[in-house]
């Protein structure tokens, strides 16, 4: 007797996991030294008030967080450097050093205010995919002061470290960042439901409610009700994981491999089903830790080591940024360097803010300084700034030369090094030297973060790698006319978005024609967070004929006049209206014109809670021959909470094709409603080998999104709580922001036109939705992915089922197929059941999905469920031992044995019941001897008596039968329900396979 599938269809989403990959995010480099890192940084927001016992309280953590981590580690790592960085809202003192510009967007962790979704819990921004590191730490001052140092927080930054570094996730069911949804505390094996944690070890109980010990979970369909939730015992016998349970005390380590040179305790559970198994494919914490670079060649320190960390203390100064432009003779071709100063003067009158400095050098087979370090303070400035641009081209190329001379210009103004931005734009490969191989650990050195600009993808690739080792960005101009990468890479190259009083925030940005007989007219939306000098700029050739006007929603019009020959502008000056502007561009020209036209706005009023979309790629190469491609990230917050069912659409430069990115948990999404939009980048999204760049385009027009808001709001200074905070949706603003994801480069694109060679995605969204143990039938769900990834339908599912968790896990193909009754594809993201009777009662089957598409790529193989009949009358509480494993030996032939223990216990129930019939007949035989007597003894009694007594019970007789209601008999002192003439109806939706 095999097991019996069943199918039915619904509506859902998917998660998947792919191989390691370090996100493009721009950060300050960290470095290991001899078991130390060095270069880790902390950012303390401006919205924080000044106290100095938070600078304290930092180094306490740090240090005893440093300890903890060579511990857990291993004695591999430790914390050995530390700079905090104080806002230039505090009292300057002379220990401080400098440090140029915000460097909230570059730090690791940050000490900011609570986010409401997750109270003063730390955890992680920016989590994506597997082994992909986030993009900084948050804690909060009152987790800071008041938590418990060495119990809780130092252990919690380890736990952080190893999400924000190593991409790890949490092997527990609790919120590790703002998200709508939760996770199961619970997965049922060998009779019972087991907690959901690495270690097997740890023990505790199912409750409702961790500090009610009376709130017993029920069951419902079959498996514990909504809200149970595992509460594990403090202290604990387990030590691992601290990538779970890290508050409770005894838990100090990462779950590794299961072998016998692994301590039995760190063993990692892979039938559990934590977030870490689903998108990690059930790798343990330290198998994706040893991937990473830190641990290449890393061998374990001195166990004595001393790893109290060194720390250096800096404030925020204004922000430095020195513009390096390239003036070689290639600039000449295509206008290119007609185009440069054109996005220098958007950027030096539009964009930078007013108490940013601001240094001009310019490169050919040498450099020079043309305008020297000053602060853009007046309108003044800013022209003079403006009328120094280059004019003309020639020469060689020596990119060296140009970034000495950007540091020089610093150092020449006194000014530190250390957090200035160069934004450096160039054309093509190095002539002359020196060379930027020749300055980079100079550039390094100094501290600054270089980011890249190229025009064309001819110019140097050593761009790139300069930018990624010193935390900056890299963008790629295609020269083409409708790309707006090059304004939009000046805008956002030097903005900050997480920690500002004052975000400029890019509402729009395209390219439009226009001429005198066909004006050009659009919209855009100023949402309740921005409003403040909203400015309508166009770029591109000559303007002097064109014009700008635009409206407000109460119908204010207002006008850019004739413009300038360079520059064409129109500024809604103070607090711009709220709501839908419409605009319009016309010409005097009756020669149809390509013009770029760029839509800004800043923050309407302080420290508002402004919605803000950061985009970036998980790689910066992308080989097709080996079948990898890259994600394209975009956030899309306020505040810190997600925004979901926005509009969020990209395209490549040059590219027509959109890419729509989706938060729905399916192909290149993770995880579903944590406000982070995924997408694939395809071979059919690409045209060719080489260098692209990604811009971003996000949206509510049509009202559709929301925002995740805490059901209550709880008190700011409050202690993080075990489980999840309750949350809810409200309806967002209307708006629309522009993003640009950056560079990557392309390589073997032709291996795409030869083959079929990109399998589905990995399904990681299986679950068990319902149990009946009577009928034994589990019902599962999971959800659609695509034949490409996440692009089209795949053609068919590959179900495979065991007894042996070990040998589906490693080996699926060797396991018992079910070929009958699986559901064809759907959409990708469309929800899909599958319904399994199992045949014996005693055994835990465990049940895993492929994907498979019409080459027969296959996707690798789903997280894997168990089914398991729940015999256990104890399962509220976690036991302390874990039972042995089934081996492979004792598995073979797992599922045959099972039909023919099925066919024994039927034989055997068939028995029992003939022999129950039997004793029936003697007992009814017996019964009616004693009725007949009975009767015979009634009949000598009053004739009277007697028909009294046979009309009532006649009476009795025809009620039930008109009524055919059911009757109920007596035994051992109970009353139970005669079901021998009621019908069963056939179970629904289940089609039994043979």
């Amino acid at each position: 007797m095999e097991p019996k599938m069943f199918l039915a269809c619904v509506v859902f989403v998917l998660l998947s996991w792919t191989d390691f990959t370090q996100s493009v995010l721009p950060k300050n480099k960290i470095k290991v030294e001899n078991n130390g890192y060095n270069g880790v940084t902390v950012a303390i927001s401006q919205k924080i008030q000044e106290d100095v016992q938070y600078i304290n309280k930092l180094k306490e953590l740090f240090t005893a967080a440093s300890d903890q981590l060579y511990k857990s580690t291993k004695y591999h790592l430790y914390f050995k450097q530390v700079t905090i960085v104080v806002p230039k809202t505090w009292s300057r003192k002379a220990e401080y050093g400098r440090i140029s510009g915000p460097q909230y967007d570059l730090a690791h962790v940050v000490l900011d205010e609570q986010n409401d979704l997750v109270g003063n819990r730390p955890y992680v921004v920016g989590v994506t995919e597997c082994g992909a590191e986030g993009q900084h730490i948050h804690i909060t001052p009152y987790s800071l002061v008041r938590l418990p140092m060495q119990s809780y927080l130092a252990k919690s930054m380890v736990h952080q470290w190893g999400r924000l570094r190593w991409g790890l996730f949490g092997e527990y069911p609790e919120a590790e960042s703002p998200r709508l949804g939760q996770e199961k505390y619970y997965y049922g094996t060998d009779g019972t439901f087991r907690p959901n944690t690495c270690s097997e070890q740890i023990s505790g109980r199912f409750l409702k409610y961790c500090f009610d010990p009376s709130s017993e979970c029920s069951l419902q369909d079959g498996v514990p009700e909504p809200g149970c939730q595992f509460c594990p015992n403090d202290p604990s016998d387990a030590s691992s994981s601290i990538m779970g349970y890290f508050y409770i005390n005894g838990i100090t380590e990462f779950c590794d491999e299961a072998s016998d040179s692994v301590n039995r305790s760190v063993h990692h559970n892979k039938k559990a089903d934590t977030l870490q198994n689903r998108h990690c494919g059930g790798k343990s914490s330290w198998y994706i830790m040893r991937q990473h670079p830190d641990f290449s060649g890393l061998t374990p320190g001195n166990p004595i080591m001393v790893t109290a960390p060194t720390f250096n203390v800096v404030q925020q100064d204004s922000q430095k940024v020195v513009i390096v432009m390239d003036i070689s003779g290639s600039m000449n071709t295509n206008n290119k360097l007609q185009k440069l100063v054109q996005a220098s003067t958007y950027y030096l009158l539009n964009i930078v803010d007013s108490g940013t400095k601001i240094c001009l050098v310019v490169f050919s087979t040498t450099a020079s300084i043309i305008q020297p370090l000053a602060q853009m303070s007046s309108d003044s400035v800013r022209q003079q700034f403006v009328y120094s641009l280059p004019q003309r081209a020639s020469g060689g190329t020596s990119i060296g030369a140009g970034l000495r001379k950007g540091i020089q210009c610093l150092t020449d103004a006194g000014e530190t090094t250390e957090g200035s931005v160069i934004l450096l734009i160039s054309d093509g490969d190095e002539r002359n030297s020196p060379k930027i191989r020749d300055v980079r650990q100079e550039v390094e050195d100094a501290g600054v973060v270089v980011t890249s600009l190229a025009f064309t993808d001819q110019s140097d690739i050593q761009m790139i790698e300069l930018a990624a080792s010193t935390g900056g960005r890299s963008f790629l101009y295609s020269g083409l006319e409708n790309s707006t990468v090059l304004l939009d890479a000046f805008a956002l190259s030097t903005a900050q978005t997480g920690d500002t009083t004052n975000a400029l925030i890019l509402i729009e940005s395209i390219s439009i024609s226009v001429s005198s007989s066909a004006p050009y007219s659009g919209t855009f939306i100023i949402d309740s967070s921005i409003g403040k000098e909203t400015t309508i700029v166009l770029s591109g050739g000559s303007l002097d004929h064109l014009s700008i006007s635009a409206s407000s929603p109460s119908l204010d019009t207002f006008r850019s006049g004739q413009c300038g020959t360079s520059n064409c502008s129109l500024r809604i000056s103070g607090l711009a209206e709220r709501g839908v502007y419409r605009y319009t561009v016309t010409s005097t020209s009756n020669t149809e014109k390509n013009v770029i036209c760029s839509i800004q706005s800043n923050q309407r009023t302080n420290n508002a809670p402004t919605i803000i979309a950061n985009s970036w790629t998980s790689g910066d190469t992308m080989d097709i021959a080996n079948g990898s491609t890259i994600r394209l990230y975009t956030s899309v917050m306020r505040r810190g909470a997600p925004i979901l069912g926005a509009s969020v659409r990209a395209v490549l430069d040059g590219s027509a094709n959109d890419i729509l990115l989706l938060d729905k948990g399916y192909g290149a999404d993770t995880i579903e409603n944590d406000g982070i939009y995924s997408a694939y980048i395809l071979p059919k999204h690409l045209s060719g080998n080489g260098r692209t760049s990604a811009k971003v385009s996000v949206d509510n027009k049509d009202g559709s999104a929301t925002v995740i808001v805490p059901l209550s709001r709880r008190k700011r200074n409050a202690e993080p709580l075990p489980g999840n905070v309750a949350v809810t949706t409200a309806q967002a603003d209307l708006f629309k922001r522009t993003a640009l994801a950056g560079e990557f480069t392309t390589i073997n694109y032709e291996a795409a036109t030869a083959t079929d060679i990109l399998a589905p995605s990995r399904i990681s969204t299986l679950e068990v939705i319902s149990s009946d143990y009577v009928t034994r039938r589990f019902g599962l769900r999971f959800k659609a992915v695509g034949d490409d990834y996440d692009d089209g339908k795949a053609t068919a599912y590959d179900v495979r089922i065991s007894r042996d968790f070990d040998k589906l896990f490693n080996d699926p193909d060797s396991t018992f197929r079910v070929t009958d009754n699986i559901p064809t594809p759907g959409d990708p993201g469309t929800s899909e059941s599958i319904n399994v009777e199992l045949p014996n009662s005693f055994s835990t089957y465990y049940v895993g999905i492929r994907a498979v598409d019409e080459n027969n790529n296959k996707g690798e193989l789903s997280n894997v469920v168990s089914l398991s009949i729940l015999s256990d009358t104890n399962w509220l509480a976690s036991p302390t031992t874990t039972p042995l494993p089934v081996t492979a030996a004792q598995a073979d032939s797992a599922v045959e044995r099972d039909a023919l223990i099925a066919l024994i216990g039927t034989s055997v129930a068939a028995f029992v019941f003939l022999i129950m019939i039997i004793i029936t007949i003697v007992l009814i035989k017996i019964r009616m001897r004693e009725k007949r007597l009975e009767k015979e003894r009634k009949k000598r009694k009053s004739k009277k008596e007697s028909m009294r007594s046979n009309r009532s019970s006649s009476s009795r007789s025809t009620m039930y039968r008109d009524f055919n209601v059911p009757t109920y008999y007596h035994t051992n002192g109970g009353v139970i329900l005669n079901t021998s003439s009621l019908k069963r109806p056939a179970p629904p939706n289940y089609v039994y396979v043979a």
